[in-house]
Order: structure tokens, then sequence, then C-alpha cells
């Protein structure tokens, strides 16, 4: 019989953490885009609309990457996460090569 009654924290414990990130960080990026999009047609701005745009997308790229990261601590690990950080490092490489 195990009467292992240890309060140290499991692995992958907040591993649900990363999913409310992840959708926290679409409704930002949406929100900076299309924000700065409206703003600058209705003043009529064409090059401050894709100033929103690049800066939704760095927004993108920086908080995907801290979110790629925090998939590989051991508080956040589970199999589910370590699906998600592959497709966020393939994407990374995917649309860093195509800024370059």
């Amino acid at each position: 019989m195990n009467n292992n009654t240890s309060t140290t924290p499991t692995k992958g414990k907040y591993s649900w953490v990363i999913v409310l990130l992840e959708v926290l960080i679409i409704l930002a990026y949406l929100a900076i885009g299309f924000g700065g999009i409206f703003k600058s047609g209705m003043d009529g701005d064409i090059a401050g609309m894709f100033e929103a745009v690049k800066a939704a997308v760095y927004f993108l790229i920086i908080a995907t990457a801290a979110v790629t990261v925090m998939c590989f601590l051991p508080a956040f690990k589970s199999k589910w996460n370590m699906v998600v950080a592959i497709c966020n490092i393939l994407w990374l490489i995917w649309i860093i090569y195509t800024i370059i």
C-alpha cells in the first residue's frame, strides 16, 4: 500500500494555463491589429495600417516564443503542450523566414 501524501506539485499541474495564454494571445493579436487598422483607416493613413499590422505580428512572434518556452517548464509540461510547442516552433521558423 502506497501512503505517499507529499504535497509537491505534479508534472503538468498548470498545463491548462498554456491553453488560456494561447487564447488570450490570439484575442490580443486581433485587438492590436484590427484596432490599429480601424484607427488608421479613419484617419486615411495607409502607412499607419501597415505599421499596425507589423506591430501585431511582432507581438504575436514574441508572445508565441514566450509560450513555447513555458511549454517546456515542468509545471506546464504535458503531452498536448509538447505538441503545441512543436507547432509553435515550426510556425516561428516559418514566420521569421518569411519576414527576412
